[in-house]
């Protein structure tokens, strides 16, 4: 027997779907950001599903799929957008599964526009300034950390010149926080010394404290000089700069 969808026809207005090999999931978000549905479908079943549902923006990853998804929606009235995944990856609430993957890309897309990841805040003259990406943001022992405020720390030690922190996989759940840093010409390392200047620091948290530091020549950057953290925290622990592990404590 079939299964019938159900679905709140007053919204969803944006869809996430994540496209798997046999097996669709979908999540739908209303006007107010709230999920109005979670459904599982078959690939086959793609066009039967979405001609049920009222026009509304759809999100997906990119993949070899991706595109013959979108022809398929775009036909049925539907506003298919394509999302590189290294842009879905900070929208992704909890653990990595289907369901969250494909609310990720409803997120992404909420409201109607592209969610760029920016962070900003604005003070009380109007003035606003950029706070760092949602990509920044790593998940240790459950809580939601900063890059930027841990960077300011790291860069108070006279011989840091650059710090970038990012997050890669915990050995149970979640992250760990790493730092690659940058230091001041002829400067040597001393990884005790650098622990107790890291004891020292009054507003370092616990969950805040780098459980790796990798000491590099240089970091890679885009052609606008940003650097590029996705490609540090792919190699983690294993690449060509010497890394050293900091015990976290006081």
């Amino acid at each position: 027997m079939k299964a019938k969808m159900e679905y709140n026809t007053a919204s969803p207005a944006v869809i996430g779907v994540d496209i798997g090999k046999e097996v669709f999931h979908l999540v739908g978000l209303g006007a107010d950001g709230k999920i109005a549905f979670r459904r599982k479908i078959r690939r086959l079943g793609l066009k039967d599903a979405f001609e049920k549902l009222p026009p509304c923006i759809v999100g997906m990853e990119a993949c070899l799929s991706a595109h013959f998804v979108s022809r398929t929606l775009r036909a049925l009235g539907h506003e298919p957008r394509i999302i590189p995944a290294i842009y879905v990856k900070p929208f992704v609430k909890g653990q990595k599964n289907d369901y969250n993957d494909a609310e990720a890309n409803a997120q992404r897309m909420s409201g109607g526009v592209y969610h760029s990841g920016d962070l900003a805040y604005r003070d009380e003259d109007g003035y606003a300034y950029f706070a760092g990406r949602l990509g920044d943001w790593m998940r240790v022992d459950g809580e939601n950390l900063g890059a930027a405020p841990i960077e300011r720390v790291l860069l108070r030690h006279p011989d840091v010149v650059e710090a970038a922190v990012y997050g890669i996989p915990a050995p149970d759940v979640g992250d760990q926080v790493m730092a690659a840093l940058l230091l001041t010409e002829g400067a040597t390392f001393d990884v005790a010394a650098f622990r107790a200047f890291l004891a020292a620091q009054p507003d370092l948290g616990p969950k805040q404290w780098p459980s790796y530091l990798r000491i590099s020549a240089s970091l890679p950057r885009t052609e606008t000089f940003k650097v590029i953290k996705r490609q540090l925290a792919a190699q983690g622990t294993d690449c060509d700069d010497p890394v050293w592990e900091i015990p976290r404590g006081r």
